[in-house]
């Protein structure tokens, strides 16, 4: 047929040998079908020698003989093969939260499994045993133990809660309630066992205990005979044998007593009593010692000797010195120490109070309060201590040791309390913590000194590490040997000099000017100098500026922002920017002040122009074996020596070009 060079307009559609081509009326095209469905309906192969664009793509199946580029594949919901095999890369779920990709089978193949996984092991005996390399944990993500259900990351006793930990040596810790319907093992170690629990078993006598009195019933009856040292309580009925020991109670007869029995009657009539212990009211002298309670105790000689074991009085006056050899209990019978207050239910409180002197309680190893002793002391009055008062409470320590304060003499941990000064409740001034953290005007210190507000100090300050200042530094002068960084608003004067390390300032500014000078071991030290007029910073070995010699040792940096190395004359501008501490450059000369290209490597290795560096004059390109080189991401242009091949070669953008000669 022949080309026409027409526009056509076919307001129904067309149609090109029934099925081959079909444009109907609604604009769908059809190729093989005679009813297209779609805007193009293509029933058969179609092949694409150009470029294809599409918004998206829907294909029952998908197969690329070469290779594919696909920036994002949506797959549905699965994606099934005989394989699918990918070289590089990460699997990335599509829920960005969960991060989960599900994997179904046996998983025999997949590598790089982190070592805390469980492994396969094999100990020779005809089975496969799974084994966890690293602790092993349920309901918790830090299990502490071999094996952990729940927890906490402390696995002390009073420390690990709400949880169940087993340990590789068999330990267990449970922190709940343990049910079992038998207990097997040693139980020596248990604790804390309710014995009205014990429902099963026989105690042997062996385990029985020593009964106290209060533990025996009131109505204890034995069927048997009782053997004891002593019986205390009354005595109902027959008693057949001998009695030895005392019999306390009422005998209605008591005939052809022998020994020294212990009697009590109500009334005793008779002219002469001889016992070596009386009990029970008395009525007329006494000669001799007189045990018991005296209701009434008058004429007593002035150098009378009582000794009485237990003395209950209301109140007792003693109007010189008041002597006791032993301990004295108040409010308690049983005494542990020399002097004790217990009060049950109500607050304990030792007063030693003078209403004109001062009022002292002594502690040490004197007769004397001035002695050897410690001295809790208010109201001082005797103007030999210049800050105390009638006001004043005062610690002396008048031996020479120690004045020691413990907070807590057991293991220190998170419960040691602090140390706190306060003016009123809430009005803390200082506090000394348990780690040694000291405030001033702060409440919770940071640091083993923080003060909240200004601190003045009338001599030096010394600090062995670093010093940090969080705004800036005020002073007429600060001389120092070395700096990290700091910001100083003031006149630096002295000398910035360090032994070691490099100092580094964000800027320096010099008023009058400053030269370049030699200290005591020969060493030249860095120094600025306007000597030439035009040069911010001119640093040189000396100011014979004009000394041939010397112009090789010089570096400046005129007012046009020139600088300057080895040389007098000024070049392009140098700049260094970036975090990367790039250098860029106009234009790049080596051997030459004077570049004729943006790189001048024409007169590199030239001295002088009579004199030429023998055996260097030559550019060495970065060397790389064909290995390195493939792990390189190069861009067009990129140059390197191939140590594999001894070859210089250049990347084209898309491969390496090997340079050879024609």
């Amino acid at each position: 047929m022949a080309n026409f060079n027409k526009q056509f307009n076919f307001r129904n559609g067309v149609q090109v040998d029934d099925d081959n081509l079909v444009v109907n009326g609604t604009g769908l095209v059809g190729i093989g079908t005679t009813i297209p469905t779609e805007l193009l309906d293509v029933r058969g192969n179609v092949k694409i020698s150009g470029f294809s664009s599409a918004t998206s793509s829907f294909s029952q199946l998908l197969t690329v003989y070469d290779s594919a580029g696909i920036g994002t594949i949506n797959l549905g919901s699965k994606l099934v093969g005989a394989g699918v095999s990918i070289a590089s890369g990460i699997i990335t779920a599509a829920d960005s939260v969960t991060g989960i990709v599900t994997y179904f089978g046996d998983a025999r193949f997949l590598q790089g499994m982190p070592t805390s996984q469980w492994i396969d092991i094999d100990a020779g005996l005809g089975y496969t045993s799974i084994y966890a390399a690293g602790n092993v944990g349920i309901a918790t993500i830090d299990p502490r133990f071999t094996f952990q259900i729940g927890g906490s990351a402390d696995t002390s006793l009073v420390g690990f809660t709400t949880g169940v930990g087993i340990s590789s040596v068999g330990n267990v810790l449970i922190t709940g309630v343990t049910t079992s319907g038998t207990f097997v093992g040693i139980g020596s170690d248990i604790t804390d066992l309710n014995a009205s629990n014990i429902v099963y078993g026989t105690i042997g006598n062996d385990r029985l205990p020593v009964l106290e009195n209060s533990k025996i019933p009131n109505d204890f009856v034995v069927s048997g005979i009782i053997t004891a040292n002593t019986f205390t309580g009354d005595l109902v009925g027959n008693v057949t044998g001998d009695v030895v020991g005392n019999v306390t109670g009422t005998a209605s007869t008591a005939l052809s007593l022998s020994g020294t029995p212990d009697i009590i009657v109500g009334v005793l009539t008779a002219a002469a009593v001889s016992s070596s212990s009386f009990i029970g009211g008395i009525t007329g002298d006494v000669s001799g010692n007189l045990t018991g309670t005296a209701t009434t105790a008058a004429s007593l000689t002035p150098t009378a000797d009582v000794d009485i074991a237990d003395l209950t009085v209301g109140v007792a006056t003693v109007s010189t010195t008041l002597i006791v050899d032993g301990n004295i209990g108040i409010g308690t019978s049983v005494p542990g120490t020399d002097l004790i207050i217990k009060r049950e239910g109500l607050a304990s409180r030792i007063a030693v109070i003078s209403d004109t002197q001062a009022a002292v309680v002594s502690v040490g190893k004197s007769d004397s309060i001035t002695g050897r002793n410690a001295e809790i002391r208010y109201g001082n009055l005797s103007g030999l201590y210049p800050y105390s008062s009638t006001d004043s409470f005062d610690l002396i320590n008048h031996g020479k040791g120690n004045f020691n304060f413990y907070l807590d003499v057991s293991t220190i941990g998170i419960n040691t309390g602090s140390f706190f000064w306060h003016h009123q409740a809430d009005d803390r001034i200082m506090t000394l913590t348990y780690e040694g953290n000291l405030g001033i005007g702060v409440t919770e210190p940071s640091a083993k000194l923080h003060v909240g507000g200004g601190a003045t100090f009338a001599g030096d300050v010394n600090t062995l590490s670093n010093l940090i200042v969080g705004g800036t530094i005020t002073a007429p002068a600060v001389v120092t040997d070395s700096f990290t960084s700091l910001s100083i608003t003031s006149t630096l004067e002295g000398n910035v000099n360090a032994t070691s390390g490099v100092s580094t300032f964000t800027g320096i500014t010099v008023g009058s000017g400053a030269t370049l000078s030699l200290d005591e071991t020969s060493t030249f030290t860095l120094g600025v100098t306007t000597a030439r007029p035009g040069h911010i910073i001119d640093i040189s070995q000396s100011d014979a500026f004009e000394d041939g010699d010397n112009l090789l040792r010089s570096l400046f940096i005129d007012q046009n922002g020139s600088i300057g190395i080895g040389t007098t004359a000024s070049v392009e501008e140098v700049e260094i920017y970036g975090p990367t501490k790039v250098a860029g450059f106009g234009a790049i000369a080596i051997g030459t002040s004077e570049p004729t290209g943006a790189v001048d490597f024409a007169s590199a290795g030239i001295v002088t122009s009579t004199t030429i560096q023998s055996g260097n004059r030559f550019m060495v390109p970065p060397k790389l074996s064909t290995t390195d080189r493939n792990s390189q991401v190069p861009i067009s242009g990129a140059m390197i020596y191939n140590t594999t091949l001894n070859k210089l070669q250049v990347y084209t953008g898309s491969a390496w070009e090997t340079v050879t000669s024609t």
